[in-house]
């Protein structure tokens, strides 16, 4: 065996022992590999040689600023910005987008400047394709989220994570830990976010210990893998040593449990696998990996796979999070049993709590649609209610508003889901007969005219509306939905039994009819566009 192998084995068996997917901390050296960026000595060179026409431009900046990238970083920044605003000359000769970026993002010349030299790295290295493709399949279930401090958006572009950017936005959003990546050095859509300067680097270190407070919540459970760094590097060095002072000193253990899931990968062109402990500091030791082959590294982290694809674990979670905190459902938390056949292939079930304490689509009753018209107030989304819950209403279904459901729908409208042809049909026959006897009589009847009645009770009043004339529901179709929603705020258990607070029966029918009239004036000549248009594919 190889010391390669040996090395390879080792590597394997670590990973296996894995409980949770790791955490990658991404640097600049990846960007380098994939994009051709500069780093950031050779970006503040390029920037040197713009403000000075002189091959020792860089060298006088770094000698000013003792070779502190971040003072040169300051000072080229100061120099750029004065000769973009006092130079006409210079100006002319920059890139015209600069202007745009400064009017519109309100940023610096110099930011404007750096963000669009960057943003024309875009082209993924030809020789590395098949190693980019093997980090697009390993972010799908073989890893929790990726922290960075690059500006580009090469991980965005190779995942499909949800992205905070700054610390700002880390500190004040809730991340799930989940398909997510922190740019936490900033981004190029948003050039006064990234760190570039002696000012922003001390900004940044101010804050550094509630970042890494926030981070480590993360941490303490999942491995990191450190890639794209160098150990020489100060600022990488920095977020280490803030993370190790978050631990109490009296805590050894649990600081010796962190550092054994701490592991940085150096690449080296001659090494094609070597793996040895790393003595950072005084009991903090960690795992060096060194290869010239990321591919071989990320095929055997592809090997550790959440049963669930990262993203979907994100989205559950998030969802989770925020039912538990309002206790209202969410459109994509729907309750089912774990075995129904209903359940598709993309769904996912979460139960809590007695099989009789769920109300599930397929409790879902006619009731608690007509209620919904009105209030919109049932979380689950249009197509849900129209293919699992409507087929359980059976004889009743012609007879239940679904107009509201086909407009706002997304998938094809299932093919036993039927409105009436006409206002006419909603019209019950007993009235249909005496309508034309009271035509006249309410000809100049209006739906204000219904309400304000004072003789008769309000749901009698609805019942009104069928002698009504099309054109004048129209008229003043949001008054009836203000009524309607005034009746079911005033009587939240309407269509409850009697015994339980709900209305009799006759009294339950007109508040019924009337919402279907709503609901076919409001929705009805759309939808049928959509049902016949689906007809005729």
């Amino acid at each position: 065996m190889t010391q390669a192998e040996f090395y390879t084995e080792q590597l394997i068996e670590t990973i296996k022992n894995f409980t949770n997917a790791p955490y990658l901390f991404i640097g600049s050296g990846l960007s380098r590999r994939y994009l051709n960026t500069p780093n950031w000595e050779n970006l503040l060179k390029h920037f040197a040689s713009i403000i000075k026409k002189d091959e020792f431009a860089y060298d006088s900046y770094k000698s000013l600023a003792n070779n502190n990238k971040p003072k040169i970083g300051e000072l080229i920044s100061k120099d750029y910005d004065n000769l973009w605003f006092n130079e006409n000359e210079f100006r002319e000769t920059q890139p015209q987008e600069i202007k745009d970026l400064i009017r519109n993002l309100k940023c610096t010349p110099f930011r404007a400047a750096v963000s669009l030299y960057l943003k024309s790295f875009k082209e993924l290295e030809p020789s590395h394709i098949e190693e980019i493709e093997l980090f697009k399949e390993l972010s799908k279930k073989s890893i929790s989220a990726i922290i960075t401090t690059n500006y580009d958006e090469l991980l965005e572009n190779l995942t499909s994570y949800t992205t905070y950017v700054g610390q700002t936005e880390l500190l004040a959003a809730s991340p799930t830990g989940f398909g997510e990546i922190y740019k936490i050095h900033g981004t190029l859509n948003d050039p006064n976010s990234i760190v570039l300067t002696m000012e922003d680097y001390q900004e940044f270190d101010k804050r550094a210990q509630y970042l890494s407070a926030k981070l480590i919540t993360f941490f303490i459970e999942n491995p990191i893998f450190f890639i794209g760094y160098s150990l020489s590097d100060i600022n990488i060095n920095n977020i280490i040593d803030t993370i190790i002072n978050c631990f109490p000193k009296s805590e050894t253990k649990l600081l010796e449990q962190f550092a054994h899931k701490l592991f940085f990968v150096e690449f080296n062109e001659k090494t094609e696998l070597e793996i040895s402990k790393y003595e950072y500091s005084t009991n903090f030791a960690f795992t060096k990996i060194i290869t010239n082959d990321f591919k071989k590294l990320y095929s055997l982290l592809s090997e550790h796979k959440q049963k669930i694809p990262i993203n979907i674990i994100r989205k559950l979670k998030a969802e989770f999070c925020q039912f538990t905190e309002t206790n209202v459902p969410t459109e994509t938390i729907q309750v089912l049993n774990i075995d129904d056949e209903r359940l598709e292939d993309t769904d996912y079930a979460i139960y809590i709590g007695s099989q009789n304490s769920i109300i599930g689509l397929v409790g879902v009753s006619r009731d608690d649609v007509f209620i919904d018209i009105i209030l919109d107030n049932l979380k689950y989304t249009p197509d849900a209610i129209l293919s699992k819950a409507f087929p359980s209403f059976l004889n009743n279904k012609t007879k239940t508003p679904c107009c509201k459901y086909i407009v706002c729908a997304k998938k094809i409208i299932p093919e036993d889901i039927s409105i009436p042809n006409t206002f006419e049909d909603l019209i019950p026959a007993t009235i249909k007969n005496k309508k034309h006897n009271y035509q006249e009589l309410n000809k100049n009847k209006t739906i204000n005219w219904i309400f304000e009645k004072d003789e008769d009770s309000v749901f009698k009043k609805l019942n009104y509306l069928h002698f009504l004339s099309k054109e004048t529901i129209l008229k003043d179709l949001d008054l009836l939905q203000l009524n309607l929603l005034n009746i079911l705020e005033e009587y939240p258990n309407a269509f409850q039994p009697i015994n339980k607070g709900g209305l009799s029966s006759s009294d339950k029918s007109y508040l019924r009819k009337a919402i279907r009239i709503y609901d076919y004036l409001k929705y009805g000549e759309k939808a049928q566009e959509i049902i016949n248009k689906q007809k005729e594919s």
